[in-house]
């Protein structure tokens, strides 16, 4: 194959180890760049990699654009002195330029002995977000196969699940929205695992997993997330409430169950995240007030209970008083 011109990225194939080239169109912000090459300037390796990278194979809007680095923190923040930054997170610096967030982490930031872009790629969190750009040789590297599983629609924890999500549990969660999102099918062991470990969500912040859950909520068809939810185990770690209305007939006039009927709702209530909320929360008390009379269900006062409900599940969750 001859050298390809600058419209084109090499891409390896890591099964074969054979080289080809797809459409160049991805343009990459000015700004993400100019962070590699200052650092590859300083005599540093530089990658754009996680969901940049996925959704521009699936010719998807770009996600954030983070970028790896053979920099260590220090290094990095030496280098970027003079740009608006921050860092809440180990190893992990923030730029801040024009309102946008970029993040710029050390290669081995997980785990120390692995200082190679293979090594730092091993510890993402699943294979369609463990490949990496290099910009200036126009090179994606793959170690993991994640291209692969792209093209399968599946979604597969790195190397090991159970080191995977036990290196951060909101990846529990995340497995469902990503799959919720992409309509991706989750991987047998990454199935399993995210089963095994499910109590262990808990672990994270009820920030982040606040965050993912209203991702999911804001997908085109939330009762498909939510319902992986259910089988894993999940939404009953974090919203337990939510459980109660599994199985719970309605009366003579709904031919849904509780959490069926909710389910049917989300789905239908606009994209917007007050409204999503709103469909939610709007019957989640039901289970608790039901009565049966005259051979049929009552749900007296469940409107104001429900409120009451999601009150104290959206304080547990960390939502904004607002």
């Amino acid at each position: 194959m001859s050298t390809p011109d600058k419209t084109y990225i090499r891409f390896t194939d890591t099964a074969k180890g054979i080289p080809y080239y797809v459409t160049d169109s991805w343009g990459i912000p000015e700004f993400v760049l100019h962070i590699i090459e200052t650092l590859k300037n300083a005599g540093f390796d530089a990658y754009i990699v996680g969901g940049a990278v996925r959704n521009k194979l699936l010719d998807r809007p770009e996600a954030d654009w983070d970028i790896a680095t053979s920099a260590t923190g220090d290094e990095i923040n030496r280098i970027f002195h003079n740009v608006r930054h921050f860092s809440l997170k180990h190893q992990t610096i923030t730029l801040v330029h024009e309102g946008s967030h970029y993040e710029i982490t050390t290669i081995g930031a997980y785990d120390a002995s692995e200082r190679t872009i293979k090594g730092d790629l091993g510890h993402r969190d699943f294979t369609i977000n463990a490949m990496a750009y290099d910009p200036s040789g126009q090179v994606i590297i793959d170690p993991y196969n994640g291209r692969q599983d792209l093209g399968k629609r599946i979604l597969r924890a790195v190397r090991d699940p159970i080191e995977r999500f036990g290196e951060d549990p909101l990846r529990l969660i995340r497995a469902i929205r990503l799959s919720a999102e992409f309509g991706f099918r989750i991987e047998k062991n990454t199935m399993e695992a995210i089963i095994s470990m499910a109590p262990e969500l808990m672990l994270a912040a009820a920030e982040r997993i606040r965050d993912e859950m209203m991702k999911i909520l804001l997908t085109e068809r939330p009762s498909l997330g939510f319902k992986l939810l259910r089988k894993t185990g999940l939404l009953g770690a974090f919203l337990p409430e939510l459980m109660e209305g599994i199985h719970k007939k309605q009366n003579s006039r709904h031919r849904h169950t509780v959490f069926g009927h909710i389910m049917e709702t989300v789905d239908r209530a606009e994209q917007d995240p007050v409204l999503r909320l709103a469909a939610l929360f709007h019957d989640i008390a039901k289970p608790r007030v039901r009565k049966k009379i005259n051979g049929d269900f009552t749900f007296y006062i469940h409107a104001e209970k429900s409120a009451e409900m999601a009150a104290e599940i959206m304080e547990r969750l960390r939502f904004s008083n607002e």
